[in-house]
């Protein structure tokens, strides 16, 4: 068995990963994927925000993570990703 070190980068489109319906419009979870995208890691929404819920739920079952993608810290009101974000690629 073989193990890498190096991180290894893929791009995948939100219709792939089942975050944008049919008629190309981001689901709920999508569309809060593309809002912690375009603020660097972090969401001003509340704690129990279903949509944000629902993303660190199918982050964690699509990548196969045992901890928390996406952590609510109380008292800056908001969330913060556990994982690298950005919206700049390479091409």
């Amino acid at each position: 068995m073989a193990q890498r070190e190096e991180a290894v980068t893929r791009l995948f489109s939100l219709e792939e990963v089942g975050l944008r319906n049919s008629r190309a419009q981001p689901t709920s979870e999508g569309a809060v994927l593309i809002e912690l995208l375009r603020g660097e890691g972090k969401l001003k929404r509340r704690g129990d925000d279903m949509s944000v819920l629902k993303l660190a739920e199918w982050r964690r079952n699509w990548t196969g993570l045992t901890g928390d993608p996406l952590q609510y810290i109380g008292r800056n009101q908001g969330w913060s990703a556990c994982f690298e974000c950005s919206t700049e690629h390479e091409g």
